[in-house]
This record gives C-alpha cells, sequence and structure tokens, in this order.
C-alpha cells in the first residue's frame, strides 16, 4: 500500500450531465401524428410508443418489456457494419405494462394485417415472434422505426423525434391519474424523483 500526498481524483473534469430535449406532445401533435401514422404499416407502432411501448399480450391487455435490440455502427476488419443486437433493458427488471384500449385496438388490426401478409408471402415468409414485419415476415430493425418515425412525423408537420413519443407517454399517465410511483415502475426508472425530474 502506497500514500499519495493529494486526492488525485481533484485534477479530474467531472462530466456534465446532457438533458434530453425531447418533450412530451401537445394534444394537437399527438392528433396529427396518429392521423398521419392511419392506414400505414406503422400506424401500431406508432400507437404503441405513444401508450407507452414493446412486447404485447393483447389477450391480458398488457405488454411485457423484456429487452431492447440495439443498432450501433462498428468496424468489423476493414468493414464497417451495423448488427443489431438483443440487450437488456436500461434498468434490467422485466416490466408488464397495461395497454390502453386503444392501443389493444390498434394491434388486434395489425395481428390481422399480419397473419394476411404471412397467406400472401407463402414460402417466402420468414419465422418471427414479431408483428410489427414487413410484408415477408421481417423484424423492423431499430433504424428502420426511426426512419419511418421520422416519415411520418414529417408528413404529419410534427418536428420532432421517436424518443418525444416515450416522453409523451410518461407525460400523460401522471395526467390521467396514475400516481407517479406507478408511471416510474411502467418506464423502467429507478425512483419517482428521476420520473419527476424527466
Amino acid at each position: 500500500m502506497e500514500l499519495v500526498g493529494r486526492n488525485p481524483c481533484e485534477a479530474v473534469t467531472r462530466p456534465t450531465v446532457r438533458r434530453s430535449d425531447a418533450k412530451a406532445l401537445s394534444p394537437d401533435k399527438i392528433s396529427r401524428l396518429l392521423d398521419g401514422a392511419s392506414g400505414s404499416r406503422r400506424e401500431s407502432f406508432v400507437t404503441l410508443a405513444l401508450a407507452t411501448g414493446s412486447r404485447r399480450d393483447l389477450e391480458a391487455g398488457t405488454f411485457t418489456v423484456r429487452a431492447s435490440m440495439s443498432e450501433t455502427w462498428r468496424k468489423e476488419g476493414d468493414k464497417r457494419v451495423r448488427p443489431v443486437e438483443r440487450k437488456g433493458t436500461k434498468s434490467d427488471p422485466v416490466r408488464v405494462i397495461p395497454l390502453a384500449p386503444f392501443a389493444i385496438d390498434a394491434f388486434r388490426a395489425r395481428r390481422k394485417a399480419h397473419l394476411e401478409d404471412r397467406l400472401r408471402a407463402g414460402g417466402l415468409w420468414e419465422t418471427s415472434r414479431a408483428i410489427l414485419t414487413d410484408e415477408v415476415g421481417r423484424r423492423y430493425r431499430p433504424m428502420q422505426a426511426n426512419d419511418a418515425y421520422r416519415t411520418i412525423a414529417t408528413k404529419s408537420k410534427v418536428a420532432t423525434g421517436l424518443h418525444a413519443l416515450r416522453h409523451t407517454a410518461v407525460t400523460l399517465l401522471p395526467a390521467s391519474g396514475v400516481d407517479v410511483r406507478t408511471v416510474a415502475g411502467l418506464a423502467g426508472h429507478s425512483t419517482p424523483m428521476m420520473t419527476l425530474a424527466v
């Protein structure tokens, strides 16, 4: 063991915490966004993102967040690749989140369309447990979700990124009478104070 005459951490510059610039959408923007997505393959994706977000169990009226999908550029040898990887959620625990009736309706409609896609695709169908897929059953990649949302937002004249839908859902829940402790649990926040701060 060796004694040091001063605290070496004093020379370190502490990183600043960057706050998200995403804000909850106004009721008018929500309405325009839902109108812009209406009838498209991405309608249920936008609806679920607004309702809160991820895997669903329509019979129980809930969906379960077990993991997330990541897609980032990295270098492998002399090539740049962007693989899709399954990873844990930020806070790790599995969360079962109740779905609003409008989200359940949207997913029932999407599941019906999904089955019709499967019949049309026949032998070209790629097996996937997801229902948010393209015409031959391929799960959408994370970047495709961003691109699809950008297209819908532009069409709807709603200048915002996809993450704003999460802020909107977490803002709407307390406004509709759900207590902050419950919202923190649904959002995967460590404490209700974090929910209020964000």
